[in-house]
């Protein structure tokens, strides 16, 4: 995903394409259109969120931080730190930050292995500027939006990372999360339910509920998944080597739940309240 960059690499990850991509667009509209961004950065860790910007919370002894929902229905976090940015290289030095304090951890399957779910969030005001006669600025309706950049952590099979004890309880919650993200999309995009009325397990996990507005809300959602190479050329050949084998399980996997996301209609509006234009 990039969370972790730096400025210095020359390949990066979504995130870093997404900063330069919002930061090149409010450079070529800075003389008439003010700019306020903020940054965030949990991560869900045994189905407990925690604040990954928040210094004073780092350790065994953190505390986790608290879903709130909005009168108006939006979800919300108690407390969690937004830190106002100004530049690319300053809202990277953040999720750096961020990505120092995630947890980790070592499986027979890879020695850094995410233990938990990741969410940056990048929450953008905008506020056009006319010029009156007398030379001051006045401002007209501000828009708002909200963007979160979601790193899964990978589903996991015991008896593939060899995980026990604690790392066997975090690959537990892993999945728990993947399969309520799964449940909650399946639900989204079956028309026969959503025309009924059907319920949408978004409670299932805190998972789905924090990304609850992007998934059914007001919202545009993408999906990115990760699929191996060795599917895509070795499908049609008999493979007796089981790594490759479990590979090709893993990418079926991932193109099933994108295919599920695919079918969700997804759609979105301005809503305006008195002066103010959210999007």
């Amino acid at each position: 995903m990039g969370t972790n960059y730096n400025g210095e690499e020359p390949e990066n990850g979504v995130i870093p394409k997404v900063m330069d991509t919002i930061f090149s667009r409010v450079g070529t509209t800075k003389d008439s259109t003010e700019f306020l961004i903020r940054v965030s950065f949990i991560e869900i860790f045994k189905e407990e969120v925690f604040d990954l910007l928040d210094q004073k919370t780092t350790g065994p002894a953190r505390v986790p931080i608290q879903i709130r929902e909005r009168g108006s229905g939006g979800i919300t976090l108690a407390g969690v730190t937004e830190s106002e940015v100004g530049t690319k290289e300053e809202m990277a030095s953040y999720l750096l930050q961020g990505s120092l304090c995630r947890a980790t951890g070592s499986t027979n399957m890879n020695s850094q292995s995410s233990r938990s779910h990741a969410i940056s969030t990048i929450s953008m005001e905008q506020k056009r500027m006319n010029h009156s006669l007398a030379g001051d600025d006045v401002g007209n309706d501000v828009l708002m939006a909200k963007l979160h950049l979601v790193d899964l952590a990978g589903s996991e099979r015991a008896k593939r990372t060899g995980a026990d004890g604690t790392r066997f309880q975090e690959g537990i919650h892993i999945n728990k999360g993947l399969l309520a993200l799964g449940n909650v999309i399946s639900a989204l995009g079956d028309d026969k339910k959503r025309k009924e009325g059907g319920h949408v397990p978004y409670r299932d996990s805190k998972l789905t509920r924090i990304l609850q507005d992007s998934l059914g809300g007001n919202c545009k959602t993408v999906m990115i998944g990760t699929c191996s190479q060795i599917f895509l050329i070795n499908h049609f050949i008999y493979i007796s080597n089981i790594y490759l084998l479990l590979t090709i399980d893993d990418t079926i996997s991932s193109i099933f739940l994108q295919h599920l996301a695919y079918i969700i209609m997804y759609r979105y509006q301005i809503i305006v309240f008195g002066i103010y234009s959210m999007c």
